[in-house]
């Protein structure tokens, strides 16, 4: 490092505590997400959001339960929350981010179903929820563990979460620029996120709360049970090579394999280890109360 990127890095905090981080930086990741969302394809993710739902109704009858349903951490442009309205439910979002919050008001046209919260503490009652979403969160937040407490329970009984996050096996990662980040040691991911959090935003894309937490499907499933929840489905479970919109999702050769890997343990647990299938869970919550011993 050159003096001059030196002296540049200490000006930050001549007038500032280090413990503010870097300057804006909320501002800086709500202005990311906007263009990130500008960039995506609507279609892809109109299709991502039907065969998410697709995998709902295969495990709750939303007949029998309250259709209440939050996504956690909705962003600026919840699409998720408008595509459950269109459904009949009633869908609200969570966003602890001022700015973002606002954007996805106005996304929504409804400042009532976009609400300010975080993850831990979700100002929603006991039992209310038929289905919670959390997506690409839990690793960006403070206690996995406390967030998967709150969640089970603003659930009622027989709800379902729906978590995805980044599958630590795999070589890829969208939340550091760098390649095998989550491979890393982790006195060497911690200097990143420090380096992210006071000097370098880029390095996280501009996150104010960087990905810290990394899981592998086992580990999301040993989480779930630590706060009660006894069931778990990974999208290879619920999908099936009838439905159309597998056929629109996966090419001819992942659908030829598809009924192998769901029926044969050691091939399910490799694919579920290796691949983003890893990454997304379907947790529910037990109908009866566990009686007390």
């Amino acid at each position: 490092m050159n003096k001059k990127t030196s002296f540049f890095y200490q000006s930050f905090y001549c007038t500032r505590k280090i413990t503010s981080g870097y300057p804006d930086l909320e501002h800086l990741h709500s202005k990311f997400k906007k263009e990130e969302k500008q960039k995506e394809s609507s279609k892809v993710e109109a299709n991502d959001n039907k065969y998410l739902i697709d995998c709902l109704f295969k495990l709750v009858d939303l007949n029998e339960c309250s259709k209440n349903t939050l996504d956690i951490g909705c962003g600026p442009a919840p699409s998720l929350v408008k595509e459950l309205l269109a459904y009949g439910l009633d869908a609200k979002g969570l966003e602890p981010v001022d700015e973002m919050r606002q954007s996805a008001q106005e996304y929504i046209l409804d400042k009532s179903r976009i609400i300010k919260g975080h993850a831990e503490k979700i100002p929603l009652p006991d039992n209310s929820q038929s289905f919670v979403s959390l997506v690409s969160v839990l690793e960006h937040v403070d206690s996995p563990l406390n967030t998967l407490n709150e969640i089970y329970r603003i659930l009622e009984p027989g709800g379902v979460a729906y978590i995805v996050t980044t599958n630590r096996y795999m070589s890829n990662n969208s939340e550091f620029i760098k390649h095998f980040y989550q491979w890393y040691p982790s006195i060497l991911k911690e200097s990143y996120v420090f380096m992210h959090l006071h000097y370098r935003p880029e390095l996280a894309n501009y996150s104010s709360r960087p990905a810290v937490h990394w899981f592998c499907y086992s580990d999301l499933c040993k989480l779930g049970r630590n706060s009660g929840f006894y069931k778990f489905y990974s999208t290879i479970d619920l999908i099936s090579e009838k439905d159309e919109i597998t056929h629109q999702k996966l090419g001819p050769f992942k659908q030829f394999l598809l009924p192998y890997i769901k029926y044969n343990s050691l091939l399910r647990s490799l694919v579920l280890t290796f691949t983003g299938a890893g990454s997304a869970i379907f947790m529910i919550k037990r109908r009866e109360k566990i009686p007390s011993i």
